[in-house]
């Protein structure tokens, strides 16, 4: 049904490209010159603020784009301030694994307000999340879990002789706080022009301790307008690559 009438749009559209070729033949300049104001017309209306938006967009990613750390600090965990509502999910468990690798296992800690009992609690408060080495009764939730949501861990194999531990706290003790992906709709509605960010600041200070920021250009006005209904490509990022650079990477960058 949409491609029928993305069809019949663009053949409305050519439509009026023929009548409005005929009314500016009517001004007199000519067959060559008319047919050229108005594919002029006809691409412009569509597709004009396209390279100024992509303009924009290298313009704000070379001046304020990538990662930027202030200060590299030493921690073995952090306070995720988003994404983890339903306690520790696939982000949270990559993070926990990729710290595995590097050899410098961390916890993360993180309010959940909605919890799922397939993301390691059952009910709403703190929790620390972390790797331990591999025991009966540390264990024995993540493989309860694992056999009864089998899908849900496809992904999610741990290093030999570990597995995840979840357990209720009181406070966080973490000095370092992690915000990812803090969308920013506002860097420019004109030219489509939007920002995530990621920031890991000092708890007791708010300060900040190091930043990424990645741009991206929605497209044109046409694009975005149909973009809800119709997948018209992927938008254009700079800097490029930096879905994951925005959190693991920036916390093993800055955490020592």
């Amino acid at each position: 049904m949409i491609g029928l009438l993305l069809i019949l749009f663009i053949s409305l559209y050519l439509l009026f490209g023929y009548f409005l070729y005929g009314y500016i033949r009517g001004w007199g300049p000519g067959k060559r010159k008319s047919l050229i104001i108005t594919l002029v017309i006809m691409l412009g209306v569509p597709f004009g603020d396209v390279i100024p938006g992509k303009l924009y967009l290298y313009y704000m990613c070379h001046n304020d784009g990538g990662i930027k750390i202030n200060e590299t600090v030493h921690t073995t965990g952090y306070l995720a301030l988003d994404d983890y509502s339903y306690g520790c999910g696939q982000g949270c468990i990559q993070k926990l694994r990729e710290w595995k690798k590097l050899g410098r296992p961390m916890f993360i800690e993180a309010f959940v307000d909605n919890p799922k009992e397939y993301n390691f609690v059952d009910k709403p408060g703190y929790y620390r999340f972390e790797l331990v080495e591999r025991t009966p009764d540390k264990c024995a939730l993540y493989d309860y879990l694992r056999k009864k949501y089998p899908i849900r861990f496809t992904n999610s194999k741990f290093p030999d002789g570990y597995c995840l531990s979840s357990i209720t706290i009181e406070t966080p003790i973490s000095e370092y706080t992690v915000e990812s992906w803090n969308r920013d709709y506002h860097v420019s509605d004109l030219l489509g022009v939007t920002a995530d960010h990621a920031f890991i600041r000092k708890r007791s200070s708010g300060e900040i301790v190091a930043s990424a920021t990645q741009y991206t250009h929605l497209g044109g006005w046409l694009r975005r307008s149909i973009a809800n209904a119709v997948a018209v490509g992927h938008p254009d990022q700079c800097p490029a690559n930096m879905i994951y650079a925005l959190g693991p990477e920036l916390i093993r960058l800055t955490f020592n």
